[in-house]
């Protein structure tokens, strides 16, 4: 289901959460918009892009027995996500301040996490 964090400076940020749900569960964040996970934002199914990056071998099963969860989470400008500024002004800084959020909004402030990206 899709859910959305706000960041301080104002963005609306969307992701969906797969696998495990408890607040102290370790995150793998992927982020949509990027690399060959750009093929799923189109219709923002993480699922998809799981089967993309394993070849066609990944379940839904498969992330419910993962040791975490695993959180999607569209881009600035990207799917329902909103970008408040233009892109050109856009930083990395802005780009660590929705992963901060969205991170806090799916696990809670002490949730450990590791982001997959790719450009």
């Amino acid at each position: 289901w899709r859910q959305f964090a706000c960041t301080p400076s104002g963005r609306r940020i969307e992701f969906h959460i797969r696998g495990r749900n408890a607040d102290d569960d370790p995150m793998l964040i992927l982020v949509m918009g990027m690399g060959y996970l750009k093929i799923a934002s189109l219709k923002f199914d993480m699922d998809i892009a799981l089967e993309i990056a394993y070849d066609g071998k990944w379940t839904k099963e498969k992330s419910r027995a993962l040791p975490f969860k695993i959180v999607c989470m569209m881009r600035a400008g990207y799917g329902n996500s909103t970008i408040n500024k233009s892109a050109r002004d856009w930083t990395y800084a802005d780009f660590v301040e929705d992963i901060a959020a969205v991170a806090d909004a799916a696990g809670g402030a002490q949730a450990p996490f590791a982001i997959m990206a790719n450009s």
